[in-house]
């Protein structure tokens, strides 16, 4: 019997060493939660513009097209939650910000980004935050099947892909123009995942905004709350009374403090089906020229003595 245990235990050294191994082979491949949590802690002393929010910002404002010293801390199915961690770690070493962009959509309020519970595990290795969703999604190994993992390993080693790829400034680099979507069809599926809780508001996520938008105006931080556009097709799926009640909640933030402005672009008249990778996402061109107009608005709107 104890020799059988000898064996086993002998037996299991290699196999946790290995697994040890591939754990770290994992962390060492590039992720964008690493690269912006290094830019952080690097220069957010010079930080003017910082952006926070969901992939409808990832993929939609280019920090290199913004006249101040800007940058993009969104993340796919990030919540305001996980934006108000962020905004607690790095703000208080952000002495130059001026202006904070959140992204402003139904996605923000509606979807828990209960489909991509993995990513947890990005917010708890690379930012250094609890994890609060238990031990699996506190490790690359177990947070994805195996087999998957070794898929990403190949393409690294092989290939050089990274997760969710980024520029230097935080600008997500993965939705490309010319993409052949069919946009009703991807509207549709995209508003059935944003409304999961049937369009009930997370509370949670809204205190964690309110939370966010008081701490910046005590600091005289301008908060821009954007809605950035989308294609009709998904708009046009959006419940009127989904509209309204987001609505509401941009006019209760903003009305009552001159620090905050709404930006409702959802339909702005100057983005077209050309400009989306897909129904709710712009693609790199149509990125380009949101981050071009927000731009214009700063010098127009947010800095009137300019």
């Amino acid at each position: 019997m104890k020799k059988g245990i000898l064996h086993l235990m002998i037996f299991s050294i290699p196999v946790f060493l290995g697994l040890v191994v591939i754990e770290m082979a994992l962390r060492n491949v590039p992720n964008t939660y690493k690269l912006k949590n290094d830019y952080l802690i690097e220069n957010s002393n010079e930080i003017e513009v910082l952006i926070l929010g969901n992939s409808q910002t990832f993929y939609g404002l280019d920090p290199q097209f913004i006249s101040a010293k800007a940058f993009n801390a969104a993340h796919i199915s990030q919540l305001f939650s996980q934006d108000k961690q962020l905004w607690e770690k790095y703000f208080p070493n952000m002495p130059k910000l001026k202006y904070l962009v959140i992204s402003f959509s139904i996605q923000s309020f509606y979807d828990q980004g209960g489909d991509l519970p993995f990513i947890h595990k990005n917010y708890v290795l690379y930012y250094g935050f609890s994890n609060q969703i238990g031990w699996k999604y506190g490790l690359e190994l177990t947070a994805l099947p195996m087999r998957a993992n070794l898929i990403r390993l190949i393409k690294n080693i092989q290939d050089g892909e990274i997760d969710y790829p980024s520029s230097p400034l935080g600008f997500g680099l993965g939705y490309k123009t010319g993409g052949s979507i069919n946009l009703e069809t991807n509207a549709k599926e995209a508003i059935a995942r944003h409304l999961l809780l049937n369009g009930k508001i997370i509370e949670e996520e809204l205190k964690a905004l309110e939370a966010i938008v008081r701490s910046a105006s005590q600091k005289e931080i301008q908060t821009i709350l954007l809605a950035t556009p989308v294609s009709k097709q998904y708009y046009s799926f959006v419940p009127q009374t989904v509209i309204q009640e987001v609505e509401n909640i941009a006019s209760m933030l903003s009305e009552n403090n001159q620090l905050v402005t709404y930006m409702n672009w959802n339909q702005h008249p100057d983005f077209r089906d050309k400009d989306f990778y897909d129904a709710d996402h712009l693609n790199d061109a149509g990125a380009r020229k949101l981050s071009l107009l927000l731009d214009k608005e700063l010098d127009k709107k947010i800095k009137p003595d300019t």
